[in-house]
């Protein structure tokens, strides 16, 4: 990938109660988390075109379920951030009793996502149907993962579902969390660094709906001094040494000409430094093939240096990807994953079988964490003359005569589902939404073009 991965931002958040905690008197460190999702019959707004009806919420938060041939219903992803060291037990939703919200409707349902060449894709439901009740329960676990070393567990709520012919809306969902001691331990920086910890409370308020939890996490974070001489990093990360944000990999035949991008990035306050693939391969603990042995070192720079930046210098023949399982269409597809050097935690296979970020719909599944710790990039370019041009653009793009383009940007985006998709069909994925979500949650005050 060539463009950088954005750590998670905010998912709005709109017509919520508290959240409450409660420890388990005899049970160490258990607790149990209540959190409830209130949603108003004027929020729910429900028209019908063509004899099929679709319903729509004004509380912010809230997409749309689209599985084929199931009714188009809004739902919300609710993100809850666990007590430190402990994982989810178990989840359970209780609601208030239905209100009729409609009745005697045909809802408009979901058409297959199709690929390019016409293939038909199916995920793992995120929803039901039973008994002509869709979805047939008011919430579903979705996983957890770890952003910084805080435990998130994610949650999907369905206030509104289809009794038969009817629309119904539960105005309450509570959700209850019980959580358990947790064997796992996450990638965490053990290097203080200035601001870290503010961003990321920033980063979290946005995120989950109990952001106060974060104030109980306690790091231990190492503050080191730094010391007369300029930027003087050790070999390998560790805390002695000065702290580096910026980290490039690459190959010992590339790395005279990264090294300049590193010089100039450094100079400019970004401390950056340039390690190859034979040098990683020669320092950094072994894993099962060369991707991981580049995670495990990514890894170590993220604690002991407490870098915020990646970049893979080189093309996927001189730096292979990490090939991550997808069954969403028939037969499944390995498709090229580099946010597995973003995303620092876990081990992308957990079933310790010949494939890597299965999710999921496998079972056993790779339980793969998508909360980046870094923001990753790559040059996708792999000769010296070819990376020697991109170095100069990148360093002319960063000193323009015209600094004006700075805070300006285009968004180009399409319909995404259905592929070949014509007015007045009807949309099931557009591409303008997510630019709008990035504009709304990022930009707000910035200059746009359009």
């Amino acid at each position: 990938m060539s463009l950088l991965l954005r750590m998670p931002r905010a998912i709005a958040l709109g017509g919520l109660a508290a959240i409450s905690i409660l420890l388990f008197a005899g049970l160490s460190n258990a607790a149990k988390l209540t959190y409830t999702v209130e949603l108003s019959r004027g929020e729910v707004s429900v028209a019908t075109e063509l004899g099929f009806t679709r319903v729509g919420v004004s509380a912010q938060g809230y997409t749309r379920l689209m599985e084929e041939g199931m009714p188009e219903l809004p739902f919300r992803v609710v993100n809850i951030l666990l007590p430190q060291g402990e994982m989810v037990e178990s989840v359970r939703f209780l609601s208030s009793e239905g209100v009729r919200v409609a009745e005697g409707i045909e809802m408009a349902r979901s058409g297959a996502m199709l690929s390019e060449d016409g293939k038909a894709g199916r995920g793992a439901p995120m929803a039901v149907l039973a008994e002509g009740v869709y979805p047939e329960v008011s919430g579903r676990y979705l996983g957890m993962g770890y952003l910084h070393g805080r435990g998130i567990a994610s949650v999907a709520v369905y206030p509104v579902r289809v009794e038969g012919t009817s629309l119904v809306m539960a105005e309450r969902v509570t959700v209850e969390v019980e959580t358990k001691v947790s064997a796992e331990r996450p990638v965490v920086r053990e290097r203080y660094r200035e601001g870290f910890e503010e961003g990321l409370r920033e980063t979290l308020s946005g995120h989950v709906v109990n952001a106060e939890m974060a104030g109980s996490y306690r790091t231990g974070q190492v503050r080191v001094e730094k010391k007369p001489g300029g930027f003087q990093p050790t070999s390998y990360p560790s805390l002695e040494g000065s702290a580096v944000d910026y980290v490039i990999v690459t190959t010992d035949a590339l790395a005279a000409q990264y090294q300049r991008l590193a010089d100039w990035k450094t100079d400019k306050g970004v401390p950056t430094v340039v390690r190859t693939v034979e040098w990683i391969k020669a320092h950094a603990r072994n894993g099962v093939d060369l991707p991981e042995t580049l995670r495990f070192f990514l890894q170590d720079a993220y604690a002991k240096w407490g870098i915020t930046y990646v970049l893979l210098g080189g093309d996927t023949d001189i730096l292979p990807p990490r090939y991550a399982l997808s069954r969403f269409y028939l037969g499944g597809t390995e498709v090229p994953a580099d946010m597995y050097f973003a995303c620092l935690d876990g081990s992308w296979n957990d079933n310790h079988d010949q494939y890597w970020g299965e999710g999921f719909n496998t079972i056993p599944y790779d339980n793969p964490d998508l909360y980046a710790e870094v923001y990753q990039g790559r040059i996708p370019v792999s000769t010296v003359s070819q990376v020697s041009l991109m170095i100069d653009k990148i360093i002319e793009y960063e000193t323009p005569c015209d600094p004006s383009y700075m805070d300006r940007y285009l968004f180009l985006a399409e319909v995404l589902f259905p592929y070949d998709w014509q007015p007045p069909q009807p949309v099931n994925l557009n591409g303008a939404d997510f630019a709008e979500f990035v504009y709304a949650t990022a930009l707000q005050g910035n200059r746009s073009t359009w």
